[in-house]
């Protein structure tokens, strides 16, 4: 029979167990909290002014992802080259402008809103441990609000920005870009194969921090929450 200082021993590392898998969990992802907030808030980039009177751009957060939103043609950069008609369910003619995200594969495509979440297909894009996907949506000029955000830039500054939105998408035949056949969330949008690898580090907002950098244009030093990119972006 054990003894009761044996039971007590295997009760202090059962509470020690039980701490260690709740605690620690908790206590690194309020450290990733704080980092995300403190390095949003730094602002990086943006040492460019931003054109008065050049390309239009936007930069649409749903609250939890961002996107951006380029001219459908600009500045000799026509992105139905790239993405064309045949690869929608419905006729993208008319549209003025093309929506671009970037994310975790199965995350992306399987969660349309907030009420599509699944905690496993959460995790599995937290650890890093499935493909990125890139997502194009034609769609008519956004109105500017509190979630969407304008910018006007110079030319080179649209130029480095698409050849980063560009350089998103794994290249098949051709050097086209590699379509998932049939998936999308309507008629308007597709999924496409994506370079990289969804993290915690380098997440949906962050890619769109990154192209933001890449284009001289304000963000702040890691922006993995859609809100710290609307930080530093003018209203209006």
């Amino acid at each position: 029979m054990p003894t009761r200082f044996a039971r007590a021993r295997r009760l202090r590392r059962l509470h020690r167990s039980l701490l260690a898998i709740f605690v620690a969990p908790s206590a690194l992802a309020l450290a990733w909290l704080g980092a995300a907030l403190a390095l949003g808030a730094l602002p990086a980039g943006g040492t460019r002014a931003v054109a008065a009177g050049g390309v239009e751009i936007f930069v649409v957060s749903k609250g939890y992802h961002a996107s951006f939103v380029v001219p459908v043609a600009a500045q000799g950069i026509d992105w139905r080259a790239e993405f064309p008609a045949d690869h929608f369910k419905a006729d993208i003619g008319g549209l003025s402008h093309v929506m671009f995200g970037w994310g975790d594969r199965d995350f992306y495509m399987n969660t349309r809103t907030l009420a599509d979440f699944r905690l496993g297909t959460g995790v599995r894009a937290m650890l890093s441990l499935g493909d990125a996907v890139a997502h194009v949506t034609y769609i008519m000029r956004p109105e500017t609000g509190e979630q969407v955000r304008r910018l006007a830039l110079a030319r080179e500054q649209y130029h480095a920005l698409a050849i980063f939105l560009r350089a998103s998408f794994a290249d098949g035949a051709e050097a086209r870009p590699l379509l998932h056949p049939g998936m999308g969330y309507g008629p308007f949008d597709a999924f496409y194969v994506g370079t990289g690898r969804y993290s915690l580090i380098m997440t949906c907002n962050e890619w769109v921090g990154r192209g933001l950098r890449t284009a001289g244009l304000p963000t702040g030093w890691w922006t993995p929450l859609s809100g710290s990119l609307l930080w530093h972006l003018p209203r209006g």
